[in-house]
């Protein structure tokens, strides 16, 4: 039997069976053999792989056993069709029959679909408005392509990546396919389609002239460019990912390092990593990283330089920027011999569509929705300040423009002293936790009694009006934080205030061994979190006693400084304090406003001035006791005086049944809250239990609930403040009492005083009519009341007439000289012209940026100085301005201003 002849690789590569008679180019025969492998792909499954010629039925064909690379030992033979072939040198035939040939993987190919569209001129995009087509895009749609995959119809649909576009590949054809979808130029029109079951829509392109990038802007995508349309790139198809993020990464990365510079001309290295580094990139899909700004620097097929070698002629200012320097190492000029730049394919048609500003854009579709376009937007523009807060650790994917100079940094040597300082702070406070404390109580520093001015502890003297650190507990409504069991587990992030509280020393007690503290919550644990100030403190209203071995340093908190206005900054290891926090609802108060006792002149315990306010609401609880009648939760209340009382949808006690609305105690209790006039105080003899307290009161009812009755009268409104006596009285608990109300005869007051007197509060009412019962059902069982009927308490009466003539006073003052206001977002001025009408506030000045609404409130308002502009434009003039700096001024002149709104553009 004869030996089998071994395959070769040409065998291999390409099989008899595949190769076309007639054919004797190699390039030939690739591309024949690549056009079989896409109908066999989509025609029939693909093949297995033949057995080899001794029929064992392996996967996969050998090479010749003696086919060993040597240099001295290569020789050559010819191929089935007479071209000469390498054939490798017999020698070492064992080790070659061990090693499998080098398989070609297919080429990856896009599979056309049924339900695609062909691009042509009279394709209809859902959604898409075929008359709002931007001017500047060349009479061409703006369209947006998803799940996108970049194929070669010439090559058996392969895929290709946009770089043999870029390098003019004549050989190649160009077309993408993908999800389509409009971009709107009216921005009205983007989601009106949502309440429809729209079907997606699938596109196959016509032929790519070509592709555009622009390296400048930061958020411009990819466009390519057809005959019919422009398309914006967004998110490749699965099996396009791969190529596409080989040719978009590194232009990506260059379009974040251009578009920087070009926007922060000042920034250096360091901040331009700070800033544009790290963080998720949604054009990208990935976090950009120093590595990817080292990789395209050291690129020979796409550098850095190439790209703005590329740009504009005017562009060469990039290179003096601070960081374009330190990243090629050049000092003032570019470089004698800069690389090669980017090869484009010859442009056969204008631009894609600029993102330019709107002077740009005149008559594109409806001009107020243009202005509101991402395009056609300023970039936000911050203080200093606000940046350094956005920049760490906090990061926007905005990007901010700053107005004014950059704080001046912190030399990276200071920094890491300041944070080692904190570290050993923490570490500190942590060792000091663990060693016994050796308390000391000066004689000459007692007090009275058991409390003590002063004490030692450790040998450090901690006296009343101190502030100390302690170990954090269970305070303040939430849990204790995870202590760390050993030092380890202290990392250089760690802050005092993860481990740590900070006090107020109140007292000291010696028989208990106890200090009575008022806590002091740190900024970052507020709503504040991570814009907070790392050394601000905010006093609380919680107080505790403590053991004195809790007692872990000295803290030093300055009171009445503002870090913004002072002229020298305190130490780092140092706090102050301006405001008193309340973790109940988060607000904020001065310390001047929030109620403090001298501590010098009190002594303890009656020092706190938590503990009196506890103790104030704990009285307010219960009712005492007054001349004609009781106080309860602060407020007085006397006989004749109208109150208003909380009820509940409860089963009636009275009637004996469940809710009818047929009983007057049933439909009482079915309302939120009831009206009535205290007739008498019945207090229990021998207890403060406030349901043993109760007032008698004449049951008022509301004419809105009764004016559908037979034979109401036809100028009777349904006015919620219009109430009716009653016949009805029973006895309400003190603890239902919610608030005190005012009610008047419809005839104390002339029309005029009283809509004044009705639009002071939505508790003041009046009557007129009184009927024997709620639930009437003729109209003629009721009569008309006499203004003297209509009892009032002579006390709570003066005290309301004094302060609506205050408030009457207030704001006639209000309206001679008001608040002088600039409404940043005014729309039409609807919001401006409330607080006119009802705060004593004169709208002077405003921004808007709709043209229409800009035009109404002027019209609506002509004494108002109304800026048709970005408010960024009015906050760089007024901040330079402020600043004592050079700016253009707006097109009228701007006042000072006492009040500032600022709203949330709808």
């Amino acid at each position: 039997m004869s030996r089998p002849r071994r395959p070769t690789a040409f065998d291999i590569s390409f099989p008899t069976e595949d190769v076309v008679p007639g054919t004797t180019s190699l390039n030939d025969r690739a591309r024949e053999a690549a056009r079989l492998d896409y109908d066999a792909s989509r025609r029939r499954p693909l093949p297995q792989p033949r057995p080899n010629a001794s029929g064992s039925g392996s996967g996969s064909a050998r090479l010749s056993s003696s086919s060993t690379t040597t240099v001295s030992g290569a020789r050559t033979s010819l191929g089935p069709d007479g071209v000469q072939l390498k054939r490798k040198s017999e020698g070492d035939a064992g080790m070659q029959n061990e090693k499998r040939p080098r398989v070609v993987q297919p080429k990856a190919r896009y599979l056309e679909r049924d339900d695609e569209d062909e691009e042509r001129a009279d394709l209809i995009i859902i959604g898409e408005d075929t008359e709002a087509v931007p001017e500047e895009s060349n009479n061409k749609p703006i369209r947006l392509l998803s799940d996108f995959v970049i194929y070669d119809p010439k090559h058996g649909n392969e895929l290709i990546s946009l770089l043999d576009l870029e390098n003019g590949d004549v050989d190649r054809e160009f077309q993408a396919a993908g999800l389509v979808a409009p971009v709107f130029v009216n921005e009205e029109d983007a989601g009106q389609e949502d309440d429809e079951d729209v079907p997606v829509q699938r596109l196959r392109t016509s032929a790519i002239f070509r592709f555009s990038l622009d390296y400048t802007q930061f958020d411009e995508p990819v466009y390519i460019e057809t005959q019919y349309a422009w398309y914006i790139l967004k998110n490749p198809g699965r099996e396009y990912k791969s190529v596409w993020t080989d040719f978009y990464r590194p232009r990506r990365i260059a379009q974040i390092v251009v578009s920087s510079a070009c926007e922060n001309p000042d920034w250096d290295y360091h901040k331009f990593c700070e800033k544009s580094l790290g963080a998720y990139d949604e054009l990208l899909g990935d976090v950009p990283q120093k590595k990817d700004v080292t990789a395209l620097i050291e690129s020979e097929d796409f550098s850095l330089r190439g790209v703005i070698d590329s740009l504009d002629p005017e562009r060469p200012e990039i290179y003096r920027v601070p960081m374009i320097r330190s990243l090629f190492r050049n000092v003032d000029t570019p470089p004698s011999s800069p690389s090669r730049p980017i090869q484009r394919r010859p442009n056969t048609s204008r631009a894609p569509p600029p993102r330019h500003p709107l002077r740009a854009i005149r008559g594109v579709g409806n001009i107020d929705i243009a202005v509101l376009r991402p395009e056609n937007q300023e970039r936000t523009h911050v203080t200093p300040l606000i940046d350094e807060l956005a920049s760490h650790p906090v990061r926007f994917r905005e990007r901010l423009q700053v107005i004014g100079p950059a704080p001046k940094p912190i030399p990276a040597h200071r920094k890491l002293e300041l944070e080692k300082q904190l570290h050993n702070r923490v570490i500190q406070l942590w060792k000091e936790d663990k060693v016994d404390k050796k308390i000391h109580f000066p004689p000459n520093a007692r007090l009275t009694d058991e409390y003590w001015r002063r004490i030692t502890v450790n040998g450090e003297v901690y006296a009343i009006g101190d502030c100390i650190f302690v170990r954090a507990g269970v305070v303040l409504n939430r849990p204790a934080p995870e202590w760390p069991s050993d030092i380890s587990q202290i990392h250089k992030t760690h802050t005092v205030a993860d481990f740590f509280w900070l006090a107020k020393i109140i007292s000291i007690n010696k028989w208990d061994k106890q200090i009575h503290v008022q806590y002091f919550e740190h900024s970052s644990k507020t709503l504040l979190q991570e814009i907070s100030d790392p050394q601000e403190l905010f006093l609380t209203n919680t107080c505790a006693n403590l053991e004195i071995p809790n007692i872990l340093g000295k803290a030093v908190v300055h009171t009445n400084y503002i870090k913004s206005r002072s002229s020298q900054e305190i130490h780092r290891l140092h706090f102050f304090c301006n405001l008193v926090y309340n973790d109940q609802d988060g607000s904020f108060t001065s310390l001047s406003s929030f109620t403090t006792v001298d501590l010098s002149s009190m002594d303890p315990p009656d020092n706190c001035p938590n503990c009196a306010l506890h103790q104030q609401h704990l009285s307010e609880r219960h009712p005492e006791v007054i001349s004609d009648g009781l106080t309860f939760q602060g407020n007085h209340y006397h006989l004749h005086d109208y109150i208003l009382i909380k009820s509940e949808p409860t089963p009636c006690v009275e009637g004996g049944h469940l809710p009818d609305v047929q009983c007057d105690t049933c439909r009482m209790k079915a309302t939120p809250a009831v009206v009535g006039l205290i007739t008498d105080i019945k207090w229990a003899k021998s207890t403060r239990r406030l349901n043993d307290h109760f007032v008698t009161v004449r049951v008022l009812g509301r004419i809105a609930d009764i004016t559908g009755v037979m034979g109401c009268p036809k100028d009777i409104i349904r006015d919620e403040q219009h109430l009716f006596f009653t016949d009805l009285e029973m006895d309400v608990p003190m603890d239902s009492i919610v608030k005190q109300c005012r009610v008047l005869h419809v005839n104390s007051y002339s029309k005029s005083a009283l809509t004044a007197f009705l639009g002071l509060s939505p508790y003041h009412f009046y009557v007129q009519y009184s009927f024997p019962h709620l639930n009437i059902q003729k109209w003629r069982d009721g009569r008309k009341l006499e203004v003297d009927e209509v009892l009032i308490c002579p006390i709570c009466y003066a005290q309301d007439q004094k302060w609506e003539r205050d408030m009457q006073e207030f704001m006639a003052a209000q309206r001679r000289r008001p608040l002088r206001a600039l409404d940043i977002f005014a729309g039409v001025g609807a919001f401006s012209f409330a607080m006119e009408a009802i705060a004593g506030v004169k709208t002077t000045h405003a921004v808007e940026i709709s043209p229409s609404a800009a035009k109404t409130l002027q019209k609506n308002s002509p004494d108002t100085v109304v800026y048709n502009q970005c408010a960024n434009k009015v906050l760089q003039y007024a901040y330079k301005s402020f600043k004592k700096q050079e700016v253009e001024p707006p097109r009228t002149k701007v006042y000072s201003f006492t009040c500032l709104f600022i709203l949330t553009m709808l």
